[in-house]
């Protein structure tokens, strides 16, 4: 068996573990709620020409805002988060593992080289441009990153929609936002039968990734959430 075979299976045993999905999406929202809650307060400073992200051609794009580390309100978390200009009509948020950061694009007026300005808007729009679910489906991209380490690399580039959602980094990240509305409606969920459950379930994820899986990442899907009622039954 190759190595990437077993790398797969490995992921594969490890991302079927309700129990760790649901920590995972309830320590993503912790953070979050953390950041809601602290914006006005956090000391940000600016970012610099270490700061940027390269397109899938190769371009180097400088990332220009405000910057802070998740440490300074959680010590368990040496990651930074990004808050800063778009750039061009290109606003989708991401973590970079090689830069270790989070980047959320919420700044689109003013003077992009004026702290001040982009201070404000950074604390003004976190709250109603980054939504919870953003949120967790990124942070649980760094928590992959921790736990499998060297094993953890994206698709870069990847050529299409079908090459993107079916690249394990997404596919547990778009099941973790799943994860995130399934336990907002649990209590009406859990009233189902398993079956009636999944089908319902999947109803709440990303239309988009679902239609793009291919036949096994489904059929994934629909077993990860199967474990997911059971575990969530065993709890009533």
């Amino acid at each position: 068996m190759k190595k990437s075979e077993i790398i797969t299976i490995i992921r594969d045993l490890l991302n079927e573990d309700s129990a760790t999905d649901i920590f995972f999406n309830k320590e993503g929202k912790r953070i979050y709620n953390l950041i809601v809650k602290k914006i006005d307060s956090i000391p940000f400073e600016s970012t610099n020409e270490n700061d940027f992200l390269m397109d899938t051609k190769g371009r180097k794009h400088l990332l220009e805002g405000v910057k802070f580390n998740l440490s300074i309100i959680d010590k368990k978390y040496d990651v930074n988060v990004l808050l800063v200009n778009t750039i061009g009509t290109y606003r989708t948020p991401s973590f970079s593992k090689k830069n270790n950061a989070f980047v959320f694009f919420i700044i689109s007026q003013g003077r992009k080289d004026d702290f001040d300005n982009n201070s404000y808007f950074a604390r003004l729009r976190f709250k109603s441009w980054v939504d919870e679910s953003t949120f967790v489906h990124e942070f649980v991209h760094y928590l992959d990153s921790k736990r499998y380490k060297n094993t953890y690399k994206f698709l870069n580039p990847k050529n299409d929609a079908y090459e993107y959602y079916n690249s394990p980094e997404e596919y547990n990240s778009f099941y973790a936002e799943l994860v995130n509305k399934i336990l907002k409606n649990k209590k009406r969920l859990l009233n189902l039968n398993a079956d009636e459950f999944v089908k319902q379930a999947i109803k709440y994820g990303n239309q988009t990734f679902i239609k793009s899986l291919n036949k096994s990442n489904l059929n994934k899907l629909k077993k990860r959430i199967y474990k997911l009622y059971n575990h969530l039954k065993t709890k009533l």
